[in-house]
């Protein structure tokens, strides 16, 4: 289980020969993604599905270029709890409460 596909292991094999470091991961700026002035401010999405090294990813822009993440599932975890205590009293009505919250434009 995890990222990394798995196969047969030697049982000589060091810790350091199994888990080995990722590979190093090129970023980037394609000719397409023009600088801004400065005074803007650009959001990126990162999509991707289980085990696409979205994190990864996320970790490089930060790190290279001074990235600010904003992680969505934060924000909603932060927020709902405010909204829920004592108003719901099914999972339903979770449900209900984070389709109207998540189709508005309650985080801007």
């Amino acid at each position: 289980m995890g990222c990394a596909p798995s196969g047969p292991q030697e049982a000589n094999q060091s810790l350091d020969e199994r888990f080995a470091a990722p590979a190093p991961l090129a970023v980037s700026i394609g000719s397409g993604v023009r600088r801004g002035d400065g005074l803007q401010h650009h959001i990126i999405f990162i999509f991707g599905g289980p085990g696409s090294q979205k994190g990864l990813v996320i970790e490089e822009l930060i790190h290279r270029f001074g990235f600010v993440a904003i992680s969505v599932e934060d924000i909603i975890f932060n927020y709902l709890p405010s909204k829920v205590a004592n108003t719901v009293e099914t999972i339903s009505d979770i449900q209900k409460m984070l389709k109207v919250c998540c189709l508005r434009n309650w985080c801007i």
